[in-house]
């Protein structure tokens, strides 16, 4: 196999750059110097700002038929537009489930464009 060399500029201001499929923040730019290899795909975002972390919040327990309140938001170093999140529920032995069973489960949540995670852990009685 044999590598090829490219070069993406954008014309426009900088953007803070990040390669989606491996989570990476690549930096605050509008040119990225790029090597692929035939094949192989690259997905890249561009965003006015920095994803910084996410504001996840949950209760701490809830009982059994309860309706739990989730929320999620990305934090950025300036006002974020809209963002895919992926919300992942983990029952107390690690599978994603919609069936109750009591325990500590596992609340996560993932920016789609910068990879950054948050998780809380809510307790179902």
């Amino acid at each position: 196999m044999y590598a090829k060399f490219g070069k993406i500029q954008v014309r426009r201001e900088r953007k803070h750059l990040y390669d989606v499929r491996k989570g990476e923040y690549l930096g605050h730019t509008n040119k990225y110097r790029i090597s692929l290899v035939p094949g192989d795909a690259v997905m890249l975002a561009l965003l006015p700002y920095k994803v910084t972390g996410h504001a996840l919040t949950a209760p701490a327990s809830a009982g059994k038929g309860e309706i739990v309140k989730i929320t999620a938001a990305v934090q950025s170093d300036a006002t974020p537009a809209h963002n895919v999140l992926l919300l992942t529920v983990r029952r107390p032995d690690g599978a994603e489930s919609l069936e109750y069973r009591a325990g500590q489960w596992q609340i996560q949540v993932k920016d789609a464009a910068s990879g950054t995670l948050a998780q809380k852990t809510i307790l179902l009685q």
